[in-house]
């Protein structure tokens, strides 16, 4: 999983000082990286003329903008005229709703159907942005939901008239966080120590 255009928005946008007036492209291109355009707001300070020594007296505010490339391991920025363009706003990451152990557990069928264990987790409503896998391993279903890019991951397994719900650790010894929220996991029952 990587990092979505909205991802990046919401991380800028909420930078105290910086308004982010555009977005746009793929980091993962490299001839079309990923570009940003931002505006910072500076204020700055000079000598009063014929003030006592140590006196200040308050600048007009700098105004500055920059075009940032964002590439898979490079960062290119550049200043650019700004834009007459009112600032972009992203909404937070997405989170799950509360209960949701509880709730995901008490939706589930007890039998190993795709199409009804599908059907449970769409009757959840989760906020769009929450990824959803659900997959068939040995006729046990896996079932792995996470919170955005970098958010809390849960897994479910159905199979054998069971229902298990779960967080798997953050930290997964060898591998990528990100990468392991995946439902192959679930169905497989890795990380079940942090069972709930």
């Amino acid at each position: 999983m990587s990092w979505k255009t909205e991802d990046f928005g919401f991380f800028v946008s909420r930078r105290e000082g910086v308004d982010l007036l555009a977005i746009g492209g793929d980091k993962r291109n490299r001839a079309d990286p990923l570009r940003l355009v931002v505006r910072v707001v500076g204020t700055a300070t000079g000598a009063a003329g014929g003030a006592r020594p140590g006196a200040s007296t308050p600048l007009p505010d700098a105004v500055r903008c920059f075009e940032i490339g964002v590439y898979r391991s490079d960062v290119v920025v550049d200043d650019v005229d700004c834009p007459r363009r009112t600032p972009l706003r992203f909404p937070g990451p997405p989170r799950f709703p509360a209960r949701i152990v509880e709730r995901l557990r008490d939706t589930l069928p007890r039998q190993a159907d795709p199409a009804k264990v599908r059907q449970a987790v769409s009757r959840l409503d989760l906020d769009r942005r929450i990824t959803q896998e659900i997959t068939v391993r040995d006729g046990t279903i896996g079932v792995a939901l996470r919170e955005g890019v970098d958010g809390t991951c849960l897994y479910a397994r159905v199979g054998a008239g069971r229902v298990e719900v779960w967080h798997p650790y953050r930290i997964v010894p060898g591998g990528d966080d990100v990468e392991s929220c995946r439902a192959v996991g679930a169905a497989l029952g890795y990380f079940e120590r942090a069972n709930h």
